[in-house]
């Protein structure tokens, strides 16, 4: 699993224009320091060599009085070539040909020299004016970089709404998707191509879930009416056959406990149905545990006195619940019929405090158990077995009904199941 949060795809759609923007502007940035650079390279030796190549031309006694004279920015010097001693320090120094080298100012000079017709020419062009026009020039460029990446900040976030709206909407949509009332389709014709392909397996993917409910309703409505039809028999007939005043004895109450088992069962149906299909239903009824506590208990005695078992109840005052009648008792048989089914000998108690239902055993225990996961649907231990149905029954009506079930070790040896009924659940 990530162990960092993910990215939104608007905020990656972001992070990638500004990325290209800033590709882009420093790539504008490099390119025109470089051309500052060669621009300024060309223009100083293309001047100086030009004036190198016309001082032969005026090499005459005036022209030599004048040397070291500025002229529009360069200073020129035409001595012969016996008397190189007149150049200034750091043009004797200097061999032929054209340098960037410190004058005694410190100052930073472009300077030419070249021997031609037994004379030295030298020019000395100062380039503090060019380095502060280039200066200037990279002051613009990056202003303008700047300037331009933060317009790209601005068309990137404009760009990231605009591109991902559709997006955004069909995601609204689908937040307010309900599989009982589908709506109108995703797809339409004014989205874009990748946001309709996107819709049209959003409807597809409706359509099954629609499929698939109208089939589990079907299902439920089947199952419901042909258990409820053949209980319903059941029941009757053991109705009259309890006002027969000949029926007595062991008989009589073997039809009773028929009675009271068809009875349950047909609630069993209508809990079901109301854990399995969701919504609102029918608003639940008031309840007082102690009654479903003592009922269910009772069926089980029997099979508790057949292996020997003690099985006890602790009541103590009234607790009522709001909550179909059934649903307590579908997590109470779950329960404690697990709790004797995994205990050999000894005894299964079922505790009712307020606010909790308790059923502890002494059997084989949870120990080799994950009690993270016991409450998942299928999932059965090496040690316990069983279908790994029950629990999750038991997980699913407590949270149909906000109640919350845990299960941990008795310190003694055995089990404890407790359910913890919250007072501010539906109906509570």
């Amino acid at each position: 699993m990530p162990t960092h949060a993910e990215h939104s795809l608007r905020r990656r759609f972001l992070w990638a224009l500004l990325g290209v923007a800033a590709l882009l502007v420093a790539t504008f940035g490099i390119a025109l320091g470089l051309f500052v650079k060669v621009f300024e390279h060309e223009l100083l030796e293309r001047v100086v060599t030009m004036e190198l190549d016309e001082m032969p031309d005026r090499a005459t006694t005036l022209d030599a009085q004048r040397s070291g004279e500025r002229v529009a920015g360069m200073r020129h010097w035409t001595v012969p070539a016996a008397e190189q001693q007149r150049l200034p320090a750091p043009l004797r120094e200097m061999p032929a040909g054209l340098r960037e080298i410190e004058w005694d100012d410190g100052v930073d000079v472009l300077a030419g020299k070249r021997i031609a017709g037994g004379y030295i020419h030298a020019v000395v062009m100062d380039i503090g004016n060019v380095e502060r026009l280039e200066q200037w020039l990279i002051r613009i460029g990056a202003g303008s970089a700047i300037i331009a990446f933060l317009l790209s900040l601005l068309l990137a976030a404009r760009l990231s709404r605009t591109a991902l709206r559709p997006i955004s909407t069909l995601v609204e949509r689908i937040r307010t998707l309900d599989p009982d009332n589908p709506g109108p389709p995703f797809a339409t014709g004014r989205q874009t191509t990748e946001t309709r392909a996107i819709a049209q397996a959003l409807d597809d993917y409706q359509g099954r879930i629609t499929h698939l409910l109208e089939r589990e309703r079907s299902l439920t409505d089947d199952i419901s009416h042909e258990l409820r039809t053949p209980t319903s028999v059941i029941a009757t007939a053991s109705e009259l056959l309890l006002d027969d005043s000949t029926v007595t004895g062991a008989t009589r109450e073997r039809v009773g406990r028929i009675a009271r088992a068809a009875r349950r069962t047909m609630s069993v149906v209508d809990a079901l149905l109301f854990v399995g299909r969701g919504g609102p239903g029918a608003a639940p009824a008031r309840v007082d545990l102690r009654e479903v506590v003592n009922d269910t208990v009772e069926v089980f005695r029997p099979l508790a006195e057949g292996k020997g078992l003690e099985l006890l109840v602790e009541c103590g005052g009234e607790q009522w619940i709001g909550a179909p009648p059934e649903t307590a008792a579908i997590v109470l048989r779950n329960l404690v019929e697990n709790a004797i089914r995994f205990t050999d000998h000894g005894t299964v108690r079922v505790v009712l405090e307020p606010g909790r239902l308790i059923v502890e055993d002494t059997g084989i225990g949870l120990a080799g158990v994950d009690l993270e996961r016991i409450f998942e649907r299928g999932y059965r231990s090496d040690t316990r077995g069983g279908s790994g149905l029950g629990l999750d029954l038991i997980r699913r009506v407590c949270g149909r009904v906000g109640w919350r079930a845990s299960a941990r070790q008795r310190p003694g040896g055995g089990s404890r199941f407790e359910v913890a009924f919250d007072e501010r659940a539906p109906g509570a």
